[in-house]
């Protein structure tokens, strides 16, 4: 599984689905991971722009910013973003998949089998709100760091990953920050709860 599915879905509630029809089981998994969909946050870190206001205000306080406008956008377009989600989730994931999965593992498993393929989905059939959601996020973003102050501590955008995904992984030294991808790893593991962050052993460095 990549890292960053794996730091963000730790962070999930995991209803279970037992007794479930297959249409409530889609309800559940729209409900569960729209509002921490990765393709909220990166609209603010695919954006150059916007990376370099991460930096500008140091990466831990850009980090809770990028996470708190996502809460924010996401709770705004909830019904939205559930229905997108459930359209793409009837298109990609098979009905017997969804009907045979386990009740412990619903939500977790499907999800890190299809959720990258959900995604793409959305991406493609829901042009229209991923532009208003990306407007959106860019100015709940923007409204929280503004205020801040420039950092002029080197070592507040130095930050090296935790011992795990180093040793994975090979990364050597700091994250780059001007790398969407492995802003996005360091900004969910930044966030994480000690206590729900899984051990990482194994994949691909996120490019």
């Amino acid at each position: 599984m990549l890292v960053a599915a794996a730091l963000a879905m730790a962070q999930l509630v995991v209803p279970s689905g037992d007794g479930l029809s297959v249409e409530q089981r889609t309800a559940l998994l729209a409900a569960t991971y729209s509002p921490a969909s990765r393709l909220i946050e990166h609209m603010v870190y695919d954006d150059p722009a916007m990376r370099a206001e991460i930096r500008r205000v140091g990466f831990a306080r850009g980090c809770e910013a990028v996470g708190a406008a996502r809460r924010e956008v996401g709770d705004r377009h909830a019904g939205a973003l559930r229905a997108a989600y459930a359209d793409a989730i009837r298109r990609v994931i098979p009905t017997q998949r969804l009907a045979e999965a386990r009740p412990v593992s619903f939500v977790v498993g499907p999800l890190a089998m299809y959720g990258r393929r959900v995604e793409n989905e959305v991406q493609r059939s829901a042009v229209q709100l991923l532009a208003a959601l990306s407007v959106d996020m860019r100015r709940s973003f923007l409204a929280r760091t503004r205020p801040m102050p420039s950092t002029t501590n080197e070592a507040d955008n130095r930050i090296a990953p935790r011992a795990d995904i180093a040793a994975a992984f090979g990364i050597d030294g700091f994250w780059d920050l001007d790398n969407s991808n492995q802003l996005a790893v360091a900004c969910n593991e930044q966030r994480i709860s000690p206590e729900l962050r899984p051990t990482i052993t194994t994949g691909p460095a996120p490019r």
